[in-house]
């Protein structure tokens, strides 16, 4: 506890606090926290203010790293710039109806996991919350229009946590959510419903008819897969009571299958062939295109195939790109079905999405390969291990975006830094919440803040944290780990 000597307070406005930290309460009377007043005061574990303060000044409370609560008054109106900002150990806040204005990264990098925003006309600047990844951002009586747009995903999770809740929305707020939700429904499903199994978030999106038909199939099979039994149910249940099981729908989903089946036995012929005789096969399951070093570049892949063997030439010459931007080696409808690659020794470019969406669990690059292009592997959900090979020297952003289930990854001595971007999509998501181990080969590699915040915030969903991070002794990745409570293994 707190006592009015560890305070320095000039006409009502805290100037400095000179206490010895733990939980502490604000001295009534006190009607602002002057700027830095508890700057960077590790001891600091709590704080109650009462309703006589309105205004929390910049700094206030910036890299208090030990705080855990805080307990705001109810007539507090200013939180201003960098407030709270690096109180890494705060996870949860409830800010009252009375404030009107949350200025610039007044909670950055705090890694909240929950904010309960009461009031319904409160100015938030566009950086406020910056820095915290996903959280629920609760906020049922305030316009989507004037969440940031860097927070509406949070704000369209938390609206989702007050729904399953039971709590009130207003009637307007909730129809604005409703139409968000339908624009963000693909990611949603991909990177939060399906990874993280947020069955009460599906029952919304049925609820509000959100799913098409023709997209139900498709997610029983994928919530078969990650046998999550509930969200199976629950869609079959769904399909049954909206569209019938009767002998028609039963009789159109055993003529997709069989056309599935014909297709893919007519791809499997091509790959015979391919192997028969190289360059006239070859060519019908890829474009070719001829480079001026003689090299040669494969795209627009036309396999249905659970299997992709890539051959090390075509015509005398050597196969040292996978597709680029115009002429992409994705192939949206053989990729359904897809589950392992093979990639020849002479590669030496990967480009963008060239398997993103497939079913691989495992990928091995040969050595000699140097560029991976943007989201080569984003949503391929059954993917666990990666093995990058030292040759490797630049790492396209979101690669691993939506790998839900991603065990393993290694980080070759070339990459010299790994952004928060390899691992999360445009969006500010965490995309690889399993990740295990990550082998670090560089000493001097250096780990953007927040890169593995997926993973180490497991515990938000009540779950221990399991990543290790394994590096030289005495490496930045060494330092990076014990700063952010990540256990660490030196290699």
């Amino acid at each position: 506890m707190s006592n009015a000597s560890d305070f320095i307070i000039e006409n009502g406005v805290l100037k400095k606090y000179v206490g010895h930290g733990g939980e502490i309460v604000i001295p009534d009377g006190v009607t602002e926290i002057g700027e830095n007043a508890f700057f960077q005061c590790p001891a600091l574990t709590g704080v109650s203010i009462g309703d006589s303060l309105k205004v929390i000044g910049s700094g206030a409370f910036l890299w208090c790293r030990n705080l855990t609560h805080v307990e705001l008054g109810n007539q507090v109106e200013k939180i201003d710039l960098y407030a709270f900002a690096d109180c890494d150990s705060l996870e949860e806040i409830t800010i009252p109806e009375s404030v009107r204005l949350i200025d610039y990264k007044a909670f950055g990098e705090c890694h909240l996991k929950r904010i309960n925003l009461a009031g319904a006309d409160v100015q938030i600047a566009a950086t406020a919350f910056q820095g915290n990844g996903w959280m629920l951002l609760c906020a049922p009586q305030l316009s989507l229009e004037l969440i940031p747009k860097d927070q509406k995903w949070n704000a369209a999770m938390g609206f989702l946590q007050l729904w399953e809740d039971g709590e009130a929305v207003c009637a307007e707020i909730a129809e604005a959510y409703a139409e968000y939700i339908k624009r963000i429904k693909k990611k949603l499903i991909d990177e939060y419903i399906l990874p993280y199994k947020k069955v009460h978030a599906l029952q919304y999106l049925l609820q509000q008819k959100l799913i098409k038909k023709t997209e139900i199939d498709a997610l029983i099979e994928r919530t078969q897969r990650m046998e999550a039994v509930d969200m199976t149910a629950i869609l079959m249940k769904y399909l049954d009571e909206e569209f019938g099981t009767g002998f028609e729908n039963a009789l159109d989903r055993e003529i997709a299958k069989e056309k599935k089946a014909v297709r893919k036995a007519n791809a499997e012929e091509k790959q015979k062939a391919a192997r028969k005789n190289p360059s006239g096969g070859i060519k019908k399951l890829w474009t070719v295109k001829k480079l001026p070093d003689g090299t040669c570049r494969l795209g627009g892949y036309k396999g249905i195939l659970e299997e992709m063997i890539i051959p090390e030439e075509v015509d005398g010459c050597p196969v040292t790109e996978l597709g680029n931007r115009d002429d992409p080696f994705a192939n949206a409808e053989g990729y359904k079905i897809l589950k392992r690659v093979q990639l020849p020794a002479t590669l030496r470019i990967i480009g963008r999405n060239a398997f993103a969406g497939t079913l691989i669990e495992e990928l091995r690059i040969p050595e000699g390969v140097e560029k991976i292009g943007k989201r080569c592997v984003a949503h391929c959900e059954n993917l666990k291990t990666v093995s990058l090979p030292q040759s490797v020297n630049e790492l396209g952003p979101e690669l691993f975006d939506g790998c839900a289930n991603l065990e393993i990854v290694n980080i070759p001595t070339g990459i010299r830094r790994i952004t928060k971007a390899m691992f999360d999509s445009e969006y500010l998501g965490e995309d690889c919440p399993n990740l295990k181990h990550v082998y670090i080969d560089g000493r001097d590699t250096v780990l953007e803040k927040g890169v593995f915040s997926a993973a180490t915030r497991r515990k938000t969903m009540n779950e221990p944290v399991q990543l290790t991070i394994h590096a030289p002794a005495g490496s930045y990745a060494e330092t990076y780990a014990k700063e952010n409570n990540i256990p660490f293994v030196a290699e």
